[in-house]
């Protein structure tokens, strides 16, 4: 029986009253105990103070787990197999959330050259990384810090068996940071950490900022970014920190104004395969700082595709581990796996971190054509004009509750009044009271409209003279002297499709800003042939649709033929 199922039979034989997470973490701890007893190696007053504080928790816990574990050798157990063991219970239970063993191998190996003394890790769980870190840093000081106290204790455990110097405080790293040098907070060699992703911020950080939270202008919603300048701000050297893609993308000024700030030390960006996590299917990246930066660019990665098992039972394959490894050591350009991004390109960009912003994939999924491969030497060779530079934008009004439905307001068009072809529905359109001027999303004839806020982009030529306006979730383009077919059939078109994707922002709901539409690149050589194209396309879908109202009527006259056919005088139309 290996040390995973020993944890799991252990965990079986107590009070089933507590939960699976309480007693994984009680067996885990005791055998840890034991362990570092039976080698008498100078860890015993650990040993003994962990074993008083499971005697608080189960005052008979070493008689409830005695029979269980009566045929162990103690001496034999090793940090490295009981973590192991601890991890693939927990990752078993899918409750507890723990740094996968492939992040925390490539953690490792990115840091594997580093001259380090002290490292630190604000969010240290149960100390897997530490335990990984300390393969090829033996003699390294490592200092952590968790709010749990059942992590604390095992983070302690673990160090203490595997025989490395380290210092562990209970408590919350933003709030309540430890371990000063006087009164300033220490700084490390290096920091680690895999923070939780999207917590709520309760109380102002910024009453413990201890000069870390310099850049914030005010009290942020979330998380994310306090633990990211808590790590950052903390480290001498390197800093590799896990993330979701939210913080990297998000674009409110406040987020944005961080990213600025930190980009003089970002290196690298390293998009990771989604579902690694048990409990979250989401993409995952691993975001690496060097406070000695010395040069004017980041290496934006793409591993996404990298994967081996099922869906959030995903591992990071071997191959994606050493090619990732590689180009780190080696920075490259490789096409659809990694870049070197100026700096300057990542401001243009509203400081996005997003990896789909600078990274082009060999292949696209179009809408209309399925799969398609880009040429990729002649898409980068391509003369292009921003969007702005041929269309005015329009914004839509922001319809709320004080703005009920009513048959005699201001129509007002939304995105379910057009269809996914782009055919706008001018009979569903609905009127609001509205008792403000309205004249700057009124729409005009020749305008393009475009869904600013969902999942499905819809394009639609404002073909029409009425009096309507636009609503929130969509805004529209207004060409300046150019056929508004044209702009239709461009950003339908494949070329089109990518552009826009690679426009919006967002993590749950796909975002399109008037900022990042307005630089939407147009070839010079397609605006040449724009009213040739434009007519085209205005063409073709009326002859599609003549045809197809033709066809239909067609099928109702013949259908009710048929009906006929089978009535012996049963129905009568009411």
């Amino acid at each position: 029986m290996n040390l995973s199922e020993q944890l799991a039979r252990g965990a079986e034989t107590l009070d089933d009253r507590m939960s699976s997470e309480k007693r994984l973490f009680l067996v885990t701890l005791y055998l840890g105990s034991r362990a570092i007893d039976a080698r008498q190696d100078g860890g015993e007053e650990q040993a003994h103070a962990i074993r008083k504080t499971l005697k608080k928790l189960v005052p008979d816990l070493a008689g409830q787990l005695e029979s269980s574990f009566q045929d162990i050798d103690f001496r034999k157990i090793t940090a490295s197999q009981l973590k192991d063991g601890f991890y693939k219970q927990a990752i078993r239970l899918r409750s507890l959330s723990v740094t996968p063993l492939e992040i925390n191998r490539l953690i490792a190996g990115m840091l594997h050259e580093e001259q380090v003394k002290t490292i630190y890790d604000g969010a240290c769980g149960f100390g897997g990384s530490f335990l990984d870190l300390a393969v090829d840093h033996p003699d390294t000081a490592y200092y952590g810090q968790d709010v749990s106290p059942e992590a604390v204790a095992l983070t302690d455990m673990f160090l203490t068996l595997s025989g490395n110097t380290h210092q562990v405080a209970r408590g919350d790293a933003i709030l309540d940071p430890a371990f000063f040098e006087g009164t300033a907070l220490k700084k490390f060699d290096a920091v680690v950490i895999d923070p939780p992703i999207g917590m709520k911020t309760a109380a102002d950080p910024q009453t413990a900022s201890h000069g870390r939270f310099s850049p914030l202008d005010r009290k942020m919603g979330k998380l994310d970014f306090y633990f990211l300048l808590n790590a950052v701000e903390r480290s001498k050297g390197k800093t590799i920190i896990v993330s979701g893609s939210g913080p990297l993308i998000r674009s409110v000024a406040s987020e944005q104004k961080v990213r600025r700030y930190l980009l003089a030390q970002l290196s690298a960006v390293i998009r990771l395969p989604a579902g690694l996590y048990p409990a979250s299917a989401t993409a995952t990246n691993l975001l690496l700082f060097d406070h000695h930066k010395e040069n004017d660019h980041v290496l934006m990665i793409d591993a996404g595709s990298f994967s081996e098992g099922r869906l959030r039972d995903k591992k990071i394959s071997e191959d994606g581990i050493q090619k990732i490894l590689s180009v780190l050591k080696t920075p490259k350009n490789e096409d659809g796996f990694s870049r070197l991004v100026p700096d300057q390109e990542i401001v243009a960009h509203d400081d996005s971190w997003d990896v789909d912003k600078y990274l082009m994939r060999t292949t696209f999924l179009s809408k209309h054509l399925g799969e398609i491969r880009w040429n990729q030497d002649t898409l980068r060779a391509l003369k292009t004009v921003p969007l702005q530079d041929l269309c005015t934008l329009v914004k839509g009004y922001n319809l709320s509750a004080n703005n009920p439905e009513t048959g005699e307001g201001a129509a007002v068009l939304r995105l379910n009044d057009i269809s996914d072809d782009g055919r706008i529905d001018f009979q569903s359109i609905a009127r609001f009271a509205v008792n403000r001027d309205l004249s700057r999303h009124r729409l005009r004839h020749g305008d393009i409209v475009l869904v600013a806020k969902g999942t499905r982009q819809k394009i639609a030529v404002f073909d029409s003279s009425e009096t309507v306006y636009l609503s929130i979730n969509l805004m529209a383009l207004r060409p300046k002297q150019i056929n508004p077919y044209f702009f239709k059939a461009y950003l339908e078109s494949p070329l089109g499709e990518y552009y826009l994707s690679r426009s919006q922002s967002g993590t749950i709901l796909p975002v399109l800003t008037a900022k990042s539409l307005s630089r939407l690149p147009v070839p010079e050589e397609l605006i040449t042939k724009a009213d040739q194209i434009g007519e085209s396309c205005r063409r073709l879908r009326s002859s599609y649709y003549k045809k197809l109202t033709e066809l239909q009527k067609k099928y109702v006259s013949e259908r009710n033929q048929l009906d006929d056919a089978m009535n012996q005088g049963i129905w009568d139309k009411a």
